[in-house]
């Protein structure tokens, strides 16, 4: 296809009179090539749709552009979901008119409803609100609820009532919803109760730690419901569908409303208590099975002591425990082991004072381990004493496939390891014992040695802030560590202001 344009007429040299050169003249010339050049332009961008629509890509049906975009946006409920530059179809109405027409039109896109509050914003954003659900036709919706950090104050005082009511308008559509809510305005959302049929997952968080006194039971019916997050409550204030759900995750319980709720939610598979209070279960606790548990997350508040707690429980699917505490031992947790016959995968600690002897009388009693990680960074401090009982080279040696049996009767300890971390300042190892160790735990795995069959040590992380026993690497040693990273082990040591050379 050829295309003509008319050329524009040649300025005038401006060394030469102008004919009928009256202002009146000479405006009307310009108008005239104003009129032309707007003419050109707009067949210009005719030609151009006409050009586009011609591209392989603008023949793809509009379901597969849809598609697309779906893809480009971020999961609902995702951390980039959550992030302050979250995107949203607003974007692809920038591109082009086919690109705004699809994601106008197209109700998946709108499903996610992700609002910031902000009081310079706020009557826009109710307006907005309403158009943006109604876009989304009749999708499941996934909520998500906050407000501007330099805001905070302002909304405690001034909760945005007038947006909770009409989100809960639509509360048979709701699928995942994260709202930030005050105890002031459970009213605005009272509307919802017995009107969740689809809702699988519910996080309710406040402005400010501390108990309300106001009942949460809006969700008490909700027959989808599996995964709940809680801000600091009353237990008592709770009221849930408490054996449907797989998740359950709350700030500040005392153990006693932590075992009130295990023993209620007797078909979860994840559980996370943050802030653990201290205070004393109550006598008389029964025991609680908790058939289904895989992964527990426990978070004590100072001085709070865990061991009462795993005594009363029997896990026998558990695969991960997360525990962050800084009084107790893992010798209860081991009990927990051998009582539920579980087959515990990874271990991670922090903030404990790991005492050397008993953690290795533990650790033998969790032999299915395949990952650990020990953090106590800051622990120096409260404790100082940790720095002449933290871990040695006795405890590397008992990870030693060939020297373990020098040192002890008991068979090798954790031999399925596979992926090792340390951050702490409470170490007494030599470089020897390390490099030897790992030599060993990488070429030897599966090989017949005279101990039992123990699994490859992939991966082993070692980072020591402040060195109070003089630990260092020689060059002899960092040359054997570097060959075990060549061959493919993953090692990472920083001591002190020391990193082990990476590839």
């Amino acid at each position: 296809m050829e295309l003509r344009v008319q050329a524009l007429p040649t300025a005038p040299d401006s060394n030469r009179p102008v004919s009928n050169s009256s202002p009146l003249n000479v405006c009307d010339q310009r108008r005239k090539i104003r009129e032309e050049m707007s003419h050109i332009i707009e067949r210009l961008n005719f030609l151009q749709t006409k050009y586009n629509d011609l591209s392989p890509a603008a023949r793809l049906p509009h379901e597969i552009w849809a598609e697309i975009f779906q893809c480009y946006l971020p999961e609902p409920m995702s951390a980039l979901f959550f992030s302050s530059d979250h995107l949203n179809p607003f974007i692809f109405g920038k591109i082009c008119n086919l690109w705004r027409q699809i994601a106008w039109y197209t109700p998946a896109l709108w499903a996610s409803v992700h609002l910031r509050l902000s009081r310079r914003s706020y009557i826009h954003q109710q307006a907005l609100l309403e158009e943006w659900i109604l876009r989304s036709a009749s999708y499941p919706l996934s909520v998500y609820l906050t407000y501007a950090d330099e805001e905070i104050d302002w909304w405690e005082n001034h909760p945005p009532q007038e947006i909770l009511q009409v989100l809960s308008r639509y509360s048979d559509r709701w699928l995942n919803v994260d709202l930030i809510l005050p105890p002031s305005c459970y009213w605005a959302v009272g509307s919802i109760h017995g009107r969740l049929p689809i809702l699988q997952k519910v996080a309710i968080r406040s402005f400010k730690d501390g108990q309300s006194g106001t009942p949460l039971d809006m969700f008490a019916i909700a027959p989808q419901l599996r995964e709940v997050t809680l801000p600091w409550t009353w237990f008592s204030e709770l009221v849930f569908p408490w054996s449907q759900l797989h998740f359950f995750e709350v700030r500040a319980f005392s153990p006693d409303e932590a075992l009130a709720a295990l023993n209620s939610t007797s078909n979860l598979t994840r559980c996370k208590f943050t802030n653990l209070l201290n205070h004393e279960i109550s006598p008389g606790a029964q025991d609680i099975v908790l058939p289904h548990l895989a992964c527990f997350e426990l978070v004590a508040a100072r001085e709070t002591n865990l061991s009462p707690l795993f005594d009363i429980l029997s896990t026998p699917a558990l695969k991960e425990i997360y525990l962050t505490a800084s009084k107790g031992n893992l010798l209860t947790l081991a009990s927990l082991c051998i009582r539920s016959l579980c087959d515990l995968q990874k271990l991670s600690v922090s903030e404990m004072m790991l005492k050397e002897d008993e953690l290795i009388q533990a650790l033998h009693d969790m032999k299915s381990i395949r990952e650990i990680v020990f953090s106590n960074v800051d622990i120096v401090g409260s404790h100082p004493e940790i720095i002449q009982h933290g871990l040695s080279n006795h405890f590397v040696n008992v990870l030693h496939p060939k020297r373990h049996e020098m040192i002890s009767s008991a068979l090798l300890l954790l031999p399925n390891l596979e992926i090792f971390a340390y951050s702490g300042d409470c170490i007494r190892f030599h470089d020897r014992a390390i490099v030897d160790m790992l030599a060993c735990r990488w070429k030897y795995a599966g090989k017949c040695l005279p101990t039992r069959a123990f699994s490859r040590l992939r991966s082993f992380y070692l980072k020591v802030r402040l060195n109070h026993h003089g630990f260092h690497i020689t060059p002899r040693r960092e040359k054997k560590l570097l060959d075990l990273i060549e061959g493919g082990m993953d090692i990472n040591i920083e001591v002190s202001g020391y990193r082990l050379p990476q590839f």
